[in-house]
This record gives structure tokens, C-alpha cells and sequence, in this order.
């Protein structure tokens, strides 16, 4: 698994005020992008990307993964490309 985030960038649909009463969300923006990836330990391959599966919860409050990423625009443009290289 790997988790990605940039914070202050709103869209139309997680902006500023979205949550006034949670102090985390206004510096988080949209919320951290889920990864994940299967990796055979027995080296069958020498990489493996990750693939998007999700986000977080929009304050990071607790480990639940949301597989709907419609609402998430230029987080989904922070990584172009995640791969594992297996030694």
C-alpha cells in the first residue's frame, strides 16, 4: 500500500469550508490517494506498479478507504507513475 496527499488543493467538490469544525481537513484539501500493489516475494518480477484504489478518510481520522475517486481531480495528478523495483 502507499499513500499519497498535497495539501491546499480544493476543487468544486472538497473545498475550504466543506468541514468547518475539523480543523485537519482545512489544511488537507482532497484527500490522500490509496495505492496498492501485489508483490511476490519470491522475485518473479523485478517491478511491480501500484495501482489507485482508493482514498482516505478527507482528515486522515481513521484507516477507511473510499474506492469512489470521482470526486478527486488534481490529487490524481501528484504521481504519474508508482513502481516497486524488486532486488
Amino acid at each position: 500500500m502507499f499513500e499519497i496527499n498535497q495539501s491546499w488543493d480544493w476543487n468544486e467538490f472538497w473545498y475550504n469550508d466543506k468541514f468547518p469544525n475539523d480543523k485537519e481537513y482545512k489544511t488537507s484539501s482532497q484527500p490522500a490517494i490509496v495505492y496498492s500493489a501485489d508483490i511476490d516475494s519470491r522475485g518473479s518480477k523485478d517491478s511491480v506498479d501500484f495501482k489507485a484504489i482508493g482514498h482516505s478518510h478527507y482528515s486522515g481520522a481513521d484507516g477507511s478507504l473510499n474506492k469512489d475517486l470521482n470526486t478527486l481531480s488534481t490529487a490524481k495528478l501528484i504521481a504519474k507513475q508508482i513502481t516497486v523495483k524488486i532486488k
